[in-house]
């Protein structure tokens, strides 16, 4: 697959940080004691820091509409936080979760000024970047007996979360994502990702029966709301 044509700067800028610092982050976030099944939901504030970052570095202003079904989902995400899990995080944990989401929102940035380009070919690419940098960042956290072990004990069930994880969620994944950032604002694709623990809760109510009671619910339906908001476009009446 051809390189894309994207300069190489920005092409390793967000591999770095959507590949890679992204997740490094996340991971620590969860090692010092951040929930597992809050991370998900906390991490899309990268949503709003987007839109931020997007209003700052490309001039891209959100709109009242935006602002307003952004504020909506934003509540239903907060219902479902508190209604997911009542521990107390430590204070580093929540400062590497929010590094986890500042860099995700750096590279969206990234990939929307990045123009027109071809999809495949950049996320192939981008990919090539954070094996290496991450591969050494595990030996320095982990050492080298746990990362040699962890070699040595693969199973055809870790090939199987390999390839769902740099297939489905790598290519298929991050180049809708990376289309859709090309082609529209931030500040209308950045919430979308609002969806990730309603989308997360209803994998898990079907393959692992898991029920939810009414508070998530109407967190749910708020976040649901939210992104209708910002989503749809407001209809002009016809004159004549």
């Amino acid at each position: 697959i051809k390189p894309p044509k994207i300069p190489l700067w920005r092409m390793v800028a967000i591999g770095l940080t959507m590949f890679g610092a992204q997740y490094v982050f996340l991971y620590l976030a969860l090692v010092n004691g951040f929930p597992a099944g809050l991370s998900s939901v906390a991490l899309q504030i990268q949503a709003f820091m987007t839109i931020l970052l997007a209003a700052f570095v490309l001039g891209e202003r959100p709109s009242p509409q935006q602002i307003i079904g952004t504020l909506v989902a934003f509540a239903g995400l907060s219902i479902i936080g508190f209604a997911t899990d009542t521990v107390v995080i430590p204070v580093m944990a929540v400062l590497l979760l929010l590094l986890a989401a500042f860099t995700w929102a750096i590279a969206n940035v990234l990939v929307r000024g990045a123009g027109q380009f071809e999809t495949l070919p950049f996320v192939v690419w981008a990919s090539l970047v954070p094996p290496v940098p991450i591969f050494i960042i595990s030996l320095i956290f982990e050492g080298y007996d746990p990362v040699v072990h962890a070699l040595m004990s693969t199973t055809w069930f870790s090939f199987g979360l390999l390839l769902y994880t740099s297939v489905l969620a790598t290519i298929v994944g991050f180049g809708i994502w990376g289309i859709l950032l090309k082609t529209y604002p931030a500040g209308t694709i950045a919430p979308l990702t609002l969806l990730v623990p309603i989308i997360g809760a209803g994998s898990s109510a079907l393959v692992l029966g898991e029920r939810f009671g009414p508070v998530r619910i109407a967190g749910m339906a708020l976040v649901v709301a939210g992104l209708a908001i910002v989503a749809v476009r407001r209809s002009r009446r016809l004159i004549g």
